[in-house]
């Protein structure tokens, strides 16, 4: 077991640190800088993994074994690889207690490294956002949110300006002018007839859409549900690098707006402020998600 060895060098916590999911993509080079801050601890059960100290707060890549993490309105036991206490930090949440379950082994950073190496290096920030995307669709039915169906817009003539004023209903609304006219730039519009398939669950994830106007019927195994304008559709999946997990119908004429990742991608990698507000987001959802299914048990 890992718990059992003793890690002697900076190789030994690299090669420890290659088991994450975190570390995905990421080139020797980062790798040796994560591995000379990181601290590696080992835990045995009942034993506290120290999240909170004199010099701030921490987060810890945790490389086996099992954790029991409590906030303030959630109970989590975190099972290996994980970044126990970064969905806190990221959303500027309370630090939770945690508890190691059964014999641990973590790589301990500040939450200054941390916070400064997601700014420097969109590798963590993508491998982050890839990894909350998979955790929030592994933990809802895979719809997404049912929606107020507001009054069709007026149509519009798809200029800059319009498309900037849609996004700006978005998850996207805190993007700065720069990257929204990126952004908006590259959006294809597209119009849907009444009953026509926009998406198929399973197939490859491969773009996302944005309603401009007109309502979208939704529907999966767990259930159905229908939404309005200003909803986005496929972006988890997208991001999570995960087949569409619904297929959604046009009920009436639909126009949307279709996007690419990779163009998704090149504007998060220019714009360190809209990625970590992403981040944030994503961080507050997976809270929810834990405070949801902690009520349920």
């Amino acid at each position: 077991m890992l718990a059992d060895v003793h890690l002697r060098s900076v190789r030994d916590v690299v090669l420890l640190l290659r088991s994450l999911p975190l570390m995905v993509g990421m080139s020797a080079e980062d790798s040796v800088l994560l591995a000379e801050h990181g601290l590696p601890r080992r835990y045995q059960p009942g034993q506290p993994v120290e999240l909170e100290g004199p010099n701030g707060r921490r987060v810890h890549l945790l490389c086996e074994g099992t954790v029991r993490i409590e906030g303030p309105d959630y109970t989590e036991d975190s099972v290996a690889p994980d970044a126990i206490g970064f969905a806190a930090i990221i959303a500027e949440a309370p630090t939770p207690t945690a508890v190691a379950v059964t014999p641990c082994t973590t790589v301990e950073l500040s939450a200054d490294f941390v916070m400064q190496i997601f700014e420097d290096n969109f590798g963590f920030c993508r491998n982050a956002l890839r990894g909350m995307c998979q955790f929030l669709l592994g933990n809802w039915d895979g719809l997404p949110k049912e929606s107020a169906l507001p009054e069709v817009p007026p149509i519009c003539d798809d200029t800059l300006v319009d498309r900037l004023q849609h996004l700006s209903g978005s998850f996207l609304d805190q993007a700065s002018l720069e990257a929204a006219v990126e952004l908006a730039r590259g959006a294809e519009p597209i119009a849907f007839q009444p009953g026509e398939r926009m998406m198929r669950e399973g197939e490859v994830a491969r773009t996302w859409l944005s309603i401009v106007r007109g309502n979208v019927y939704c529907e999966n195994g767990n259930g159905s549900t229908q939404v309005g304008r200003q909803m986005v559709l496929g972006v988890l999946d997208v991001m999570a690098e995960w087949p569409y997990s619904y297929s959604a119908y046009a009920v009436g004429e639909v126009l949307a707006y279709r996007h690419q990742i990779d163009r998704l991608l090149s504007v998060l990698r220019a714009h360190p402020d809209l990625t970590m507000g992403l981040l944030r987001r994503l961080a507050e959802e997976v809270l929810h998600v834990l405070a949801e299914r902690t009520v349920r048990t």
